[in-house]
């Protein structure tokens, strides 16, 4: 599972994610995690959607197989 999450998301508190990322650790499930400080709920920052895209495409080639 990929878990992204903005810091400042209102709508989601980013206890839920990080709760939820910490219960996928302790079943033995690690999720691949990233969070973006300045971000609320979706990714308004080009860097941030570019740094995104990227991890979800590695994501992709790393587990999809063809």
């Amino acid at each position: 599972m990929l878990l992204a999450h903005g810091d400042k998301d209102r709508r989601v508190p980013i206890a839920h994610a990080t709760g939820m990322r910490d219960a996928l650790k302790v079943a033995g499930h690690p999720p691949e995690w990233v969070s973006y400080p300045e971000e609320g709920h979706g990714f308004s920052k080009r860097e941030d959607q570019l740094d995104f895209a990227r991890r979800v495409d590695a994501f992709l080639a790393k587990h999809l197989q063809p």
